[in-house]
């Protein structure tokens, strides 16, 4: 089922196997079982950004953005942006944020301390 493949995921993605999550996402892709995706996605950006791998980060997000069972939360936005923060990149992170206050997602007291200190 999805649920078990979206774990299996994480598994296979903390241990640095990412071309096995992306035979993975294969078969999760035509899955429609109503599964909401989300929390998979921030996981596996969060993932990336703890290896400093902002360039998989990007790549996850862009696979999974688009999928109907995704809707991007703050909690996604914000671990893409510090994935971007963690590998020196603090103007994409921050851009990252302006993009997720674009779409009308509200950020919380932490992170709307972290996007000034970006901007500095």
């Amino acid at each position: 089922n999805s649920m078990a493949c979206m774990l299996y995921m994480r598994v296979l993605a903390t241990y640095k196997l990412w071309d096995e999550v992306d035979a993975m996402f294969l078969r999760l892709e035509p899955l429609t079982d109503g599964t909401d995706m989300t929390p998979l996605l921030g996981s596996l950006v969060d993932i990336a950004g703890n290896q400093y791998d902002w360039r998989r980060a990007d790549d996850v997000w862009k696979r999974m953005v688009d999928l109907p069972a995704v809707r991007p939360t703050h909690i996604a936005y914000t671990a893409l942006a510090k994935a971007h923060f963690l590998c020196g990149r603090p103007h994409v992170a921050a851009s990252k944020i302006d993009e997720m206050l674009g779409k009308g997602i509200q950020i919380n007291d932490r992170l709307a301390l972290d996007h000034a200190q970006q901007l500095l």
